[in-house]
Formats: C-alpha cells, structure tokens, sequence
C-alpha cells in the first residue's frame, strides 16, 4: 500500500517554490533523507525521483547549502544572481530534510493507520535515523 501512496509535495524553500507533483511519499522522503550525509561526504549532491524526472540538486556552500532543480522556473529572472538556485544556512537544510520525513512517515501512518505495524516500514525509519 505504501508504495502506491502519492502525493502533491508543496516544498517552498526561500520563497522559492520547489514543489513535486504525485510523487509516492516515500520515495519523495528517502530522496531527501540521504542527502545531508552525503553532503558531508562529497559536497555536491543529486537526488532524483524515480517516478519522473525531477532531480534536486545540493551543494555545499560556506556556512550553508545551495538547492536547485532542473524543473522549477525561477520566478523572475531579476531576482538574484541565479535565480534557479536557494542558499540556505546548514541547520535550516537539516530542519528541512528532518520535517520532509517526519512529515512523510506522519502522512504514511495517518492516512494508512495499519501501516504504523509494519515491520519494513519501521525498520526503514530506524535505519533512516530521523
């Protein structure tokens, strides 16, 4: 049931609106969840989701990290010297991958009550550590 489980992501970032269309919510969740730790490991990072093709891209950046996407339009060109990209300080990156799981897991068990018995599934959040 949860792999079939989509969702409309509203994902604003820095007034910048990196949202995702139908996208299972798990998929959307782990795309990010990796992200922080490779970060650290490799300083540019991509991740893309598997049911289209949106890839979110990550970088360090001095005290933070820059997200861009290859299908979100910036909003007006005149907007900052590249509009396709947001920077953010490293804990505010950290809350936002912390809320898009959390928040993924809580959608999951909410709207699929049973699911919150699975052994995979908390297995997967355990391993996952957020």
């Amino acid at each position: 049931m949860y792999h079939r489980f989509r969702v409309d992501v509203d994902l604003v970032i820095g007034g910048r609106d990196f949202s995702a269309a139908l996208n299972p919510v798990l998929d959307f969740a782990l795309a990010w969840q990796y992200l922080p730790s490779a970060l650290e490991r490799d300083g540019v990072v991509e991740t893309s989701m598997s049911v289209q093709g949106l890839t979110y891209r990550v970088e360090k950046v001095g005290s933070g990290v820059v997200v861009s996407s290859n299908s979100h339009p910036p909003r007006c060109a005149k907007d900052d010297f590249d509009p396709h990209r947001v920077w953010l300080a490293s804990p505010d990156f950290e809350d936002l991958v912390e809320q898009i799981v959390s928040g993924a897991f809580a959608l999951l068990y909410e709207a699929h009550p049973k699911l919150s018995g699975n052994n995979y599934l908390n297995g997967l959040r355990e391993r996952i550590g957020r």
